[in-house]
């Protein structure tokens, strides 16, 4: 377990270097500029040549910051797929894995680590980006979302689920294969999600079904009207519930089963990352001395010392594989004479 902590915080240090999180949190500081400033106006707004009342400055600022976490939903969907996606696959295609996995660490280890830093990296990130929004959209609107917790970690494991989906391909395939994949499933289970909602207000049950399934198969979806349901107020529920509801209006939130799903999915996926990896090419016994495994000794071959495990001494009683081995003919034939050189 302390391997695994360490290419965790390994991991989190790699992040801290890439310009693709640099760039990342300098565009969310503007866009949380924008958009504070954006909310500050909604108080000033008029309709009908009339001021809005406070409840319509609520449903207002509470429409737009659904519009807003759509946004950064899919910012924070795309960063997770291109900073996994390169975890392993870049590992496997430079050769720093075997030279990992060459040291008393196991592909278990490796893979697990990566993983665990990745999620500290996009839980910090999604929650301190969401806190801080939702904080300031309360200061200047007065609008905040009932359950924030609960919006929070579902974003958190939104971004969770793709980044480990783009995590397991990356063992089989390349990075920009990895990313593109993996960002194709988001959009695509995003309109079965839309499917869905457009099939419960029609009230065609095979359309809704399209909805449900997309659910499970990648449960981005799931998480994203998990998140929703935690910011829209009280009177989104109702319209969800009374056939009105769409991507922005949820009705209900998730179950406990539908959550404890979403976990088995986390772990199932990890589990075949890990078996991925091991027909990729990474290797979790190539720590092991290879003259150390008993078949590989010749009968009447002394074993090696392996005492201290830090290497090995072979005994002077070990023979040669074959007679005329490369070995035995040095030991037994001089050198050859051109000349007055010997070589």
């Amino acid at each position: 377990m302390t391997a695994t902590w360490v290419i965790a915080r390994l991991t989190l240090t790699e992040l801290l270097w890439r310009r693709l999180v640099h760039a990342l949190l300098a565009l969310t500081g503007v866009v949380i500029a924008l958009t504070v400033w954006g909310f500050s106006r909604v108080p000033h707004l008029h309709l009908g040549g009339q001021p809005l009342t406070p409840g319509e400055v609520q449903l207002a600022a509470a429409q737009l910051l659904l519009l807003v976490m759509f946004m950064f939903s899919f910012v924070l969907a795309l960063s997770c797929a291109f900073v996994a996606a390169p975890a392993i696959a870049s590992d496997l295609e430079s050769g720093v894995a075997q030279a990992l996995l060459a040291r008393p660490l196991l592909r278990s280890q490796l893979l697990l680590g990566r993983w665990v830093g990745l999620v500290t990296a996009t839980a910090v990130y999604a929650a301190g980006s969401t806190t801080i929004v939702f904080l300031l959209v309360d200061w200047t609107t007065g609008y905040l979302p009932r359950q924030v917790g609960a919006a929070e970690a579902s974003l958190v494991v939104e971004g969770a689920c793709l980044l480990t989906l783009a995590l397991a391909l990356s063992t089989r395939l390349s990075t920009i294969t990895a990313a593109v994949i993996s960002v194709i499933a988001f959009g695509t289970m995003w309109l079965g999600g839309v499917a869905g909602a457009f099939g419960e207000v029609f009230r065609n049950q095979a359309i809704s079904d399209v909805g449900v399934v997309t659910h499970f198969l990648l449960p981005t979806d799931g998480m994203w009207r998990a998140a929703v349901f935690a910011i829209e107020p009280l009177s989104y529920e109702a319209a969800a519930a009374h056939g009105l509801g769409s991507t922005f209006q949820v009705s209900s939130g998730p179950t406990m089963g539908y959550l404890a799903y979403v976990a088995v999915w986390l772990t199932a996926v990890v589990g075949v990352a890990w078996r991925c990896s091991a027909s990729a090419g990474v290797r979790s016994d190539c720590r092991e001395p290879r003259a150390a495994r008993s078949q590989d000794l010749e009968p009447g071959c002394a074993r090696p010392n392996l005492a201290g495990r830090e290497g090995f001494e072979p005994s002077d009683e070990v023979k040669p594989r074959h007679p005329l081995s490369r070995r035995a003919l040095s030991a037994t034939q001089p050198p050859p004479q051109y000349g007055s050189l010997r070589v």
